[in-house]
């Protein structure tokens, strides 16, 4: 389910947390590439994705998602 989607039929009590969410940090960023710090730092740089917050580091995922589209074969 996308977030576009909702309010359009889709039964929010059936939407995940990872549905809702637009950021993540490295972990989650790592977890949802499926690789290491080091490539999941280089696609988050890459797509201009980070959000930096004092001393925190966030990753916006739609341009994230974005970036890995465009460079799909």
């Amino acid at each position: 389910v996308k977030p576009e989607d909702l309010g359009h039929g889709v039964d929010i009590n059936k939407v995940s947390m990872e549905d809702l969410r637009y950021t993540v940090d490295i972990k989650g960023l790592k977890a949802i590439l499926s690789c290491g710090a080091q490539t999941a730092t280089k696609i988050g740089r890459l797509s201009k994705a980070r959000i930096i917050i004092n001393r925190r580091v966030f990753y916006y995922l739609p341009l994230v998602r974005k970036y890995l589209e465009s460079i799909a074969i």
